[in-house]
């Protein structure tokens, strides 16, 4: 299954943001990129506040189509 079937390639970014833990993140990272291919993606830390919410493993991930 590639991205086009969601609407997601080429022009989409995709941000993944983890509670600390840089290894899931990546792992997360990868098996969007095998869908996703076409989309730019970034990888930063969640604030103090998303981690007391999502715990110290959270990872979260958010498209948003480039302009």
């Amino acid at each position: 299954m590639g991205g086009s079937e969601f609407g997601v390639g080429e022009g989409w970014r995709i941000y993944i943001t983890h509670a600390d833990d840089i290894g899931l993140a990546e792992k997360a990272k990868q098996m969007l990129a095998q869908v996703f291919p076409k989309a730019v993606f970034e990888t930063h830390h969640l604030t103090p506040a998303f981690v007391t919410q999502g715990g110290p493993s959270c990872v979260a991930v958010q498209v948003i189509k480039s302009m």
